[in-house]
């Protein structure tokens, strides 16, 4: 495959040309096939050769036994501190193009600092800075990098492997932190990082999938970005898909195909691949963070149907239009009334957002609900558009469009 950067085009126009594969469905047509510019072919030819020389000794069994774990439908616990150097050997090029392929298509922005959340020996962060280089060119830009891992040895792997391919950055001056910890006693200030990279870490922390996730949103500044990179068939993206819902967050999605093995894009001599397939999230903190909490906390007052939340969150004159050719409900007291008709009177409630978006202080939001009313079972699908005082935060107005069907069994 060819490796190229065009300094004519630059990086960002590159992109434009390179915007492949955004179906929902995340399946990889054939012949989508990204190409990656010069810095990471550079970068990956440089760790190829560090790999080689500390891997010499590695024993074919270690390798087997990581294939069988990853190879199960929920990864087991592994000891990657007994376990480091061969599964750099075997992973780290491939996971390293994974997440190249994630960035050429969702390119990060400049920014200050980023985390690396269970950064293993930093192949996710690299693939990041190294997007980073190549859209700066001429310019000059430090970034403050911080990766979390609690296997010390994977640290330690991942703080050679940053100095052995440190040449390769020309523009970027980055500041590294390396901090040995489980990620759950991560405890970063509210609204300091600017990107949090989840690197083929939520497959193995299935559990704890929502708990990590909310930390890293509070932990964005506005316009903060969650990159979320696994294998495309992984089960762990149900989980995924479940916890993103609550987040609120406006998400891009995507799948990548690399061909990879060539002299020009190496992998692992224990490799057999020639084509390497990921699928990836992205969620973005919008400008206006406290539209987000309007809707999540509207979506909670119609869980637990809470007339006191719905006071709090609602201007005490807000609009309620229901109904796109009648009047709007007006005032806090009635719209109060009309919950206690029409929400107050359904139990077992399930609420999902489906897709979001955010302009300034104004929500539209795809949502799907399943309750029961009286015997009756019932699915509604509808889309919701909420206008917040700038000031207050509270909702001035809220339409909504739906459609209703019972569910039979």
């Amino acid at each position: 495959m060819a490796c190229w950067f065009s300094t004519e085009l630059g990086w960002r126009g590159i992109m434009q040309r390179q915007r492949i594969v955004r179906e929902a469905s995340g399946e990889v047509k054939e012949g989508e096939i990204v190409q990656l510019p010069s810095t990471f072919c550079r970068i990956a030819k440089r760790v190829q050769s560090l790999l080689n020389d500390i891997g010499r000794n590695i024993s074919q069994d270690s390798i087997n036994y990581l294939r069988s774990c990853y190879s199960k439908p929920e990864c087991p616990e592994i000891d990657y501190d007994r376990l480091a150097v061969p599964f750099a050997y075997a992973y780290f090029l491939e996971n390293f193009y994974k997440s190249a392929s994630t960035f050429l298509q969702e390119y990060p922005p400049l920014v200050r600092s980023v985390v690396d959340a269970g950064c293993g020996s930093g192949t996710t962060m690299l693939a990041y800075l190294a997007a980073l280089e190549e859209s700066l060119q001429e310019a000059r830009w430090k970034i403050d990098v911080l990766l979390i891992d609690r296997s010390r040895t994977q640290l330690d792997l991942a703080r050679k492997l940053f100095k052995h391919v440190q040449k390769e950055f020309h523009h970027l001056k980055i500041a590294s932190r390396f901090q040995c910890m489980d990620l759950m006693r991560w405890e970063p200030h509210e609204q300091s990082i600017d990107a949090v990279l989840f690197g083929h870490v939520l497959n193995e922390n299935s559990a704890r999938v929502g708990s990590l996730l909310e930390k890293a949103y509070s932990a964005l500044r506005n316009s903060g970005r969650i990159y979320i990179i696994e294998r495309e068939k992984d089960s762990i993206w149900h989980t995924i898909d479940r916890v993103t819902s609550q987040l609120a967050l406006p998400i891009k999605h995507g799948a990548a195909r690399l061909e990879a093995g060539s002299k020009n894009l190496p992998l692992s001599k224990v490799s057999y691949k020639t084509h390497i397939c990921t699928y990836y999230q992205v969620l973005c903190i919008p400008e206006q963070r406290q539209v987000v909490e309007s809707l999540k906390h509207y979506m909670r007052a119609w869980k637990t149907q809470s007339l006191k939340l719905l006071e709090d969150i609602f201007e005490p004159n807000a609009e309620y239009y229901e109904e796109p050719f009648e009047s709007p409900i007006k005032g806090i007291e009635r719209i109060k009334e009309y919950w206690k008709r029409k929400v107050l009177t359904q139990k077992d409630i399930q609420l999902r957002i489906l897709n979001v978006a955010y302009t300034g202080n104004d929500v539209f939001a795809e949502w799907e609900a399943r309750f029961v009313r009286s015997t009756e079972r019932r699915q509604v699908k509808g889309i919701l558009i909420l206008e917040t005082d700038p000031e207050t935060h509270r909702i001035a107005a809220l339409r909504e469009y739906y459609k209703s069907q019972e569910i039979k069994e």
